[in-house]
């Protein structure tokens, strides 16, 4: 497991009719900032995902339905994904997108962490 700190949350992260949310790391833009929710990831290399994997936002923990293809890598690089609280489409059209069950929202703070799955046992 990898524990990532979240440390600000934009003003615009929470759009509800979305059922997503932005994850940056704290490099984001000033730009970006605003519709994001920034997180501190201590070893984004470690992160792997996959179908079935758990991932915990806050207090919630959901079930990983699907990865896109720019999923773990841009998590690894620039600690940036989207996490989609909705079924997968049957044609997936946001490559950076991790959909999640169940479908609904968490209710997040700075301060609060994200475990994504990953580390040294991840699969053993």
């Amino acid at each position: 497991m990898i524990e990532a700190k979240i440390i600000e949350i934009g003003n615009e992260a929470y759009q509800p009719e979305d059922n997503m949310l932005i994850l940056f790391g704290p490099k984001a833009t000033a730009g970006l900032k605003p519709y994001a929710i920034i997180q501190e990831i201590p070893d984004r290399y470690g992160i792997s995902l996959k179908e079935g994997d758990s991932l915990v936002l806050g207090e919630q923990t959901y079930t990983i339905e699907h990865v896109g293809r720019l999923a773990a890598k841009n998590l690894q690089e620039i600690a940036h994904t989207v996490l989609l609280f909705a079924p997968v489409p049957g044609e997936v059209n946001i490559p950076n997108g991790i959909y999640l069950f169940p479908y609904a929202l968490p209710q997040l703070k700075a301060g609060d962490q994200i475990v994504y799955p990953g580390g040294v046992n991840h699969g053993a």
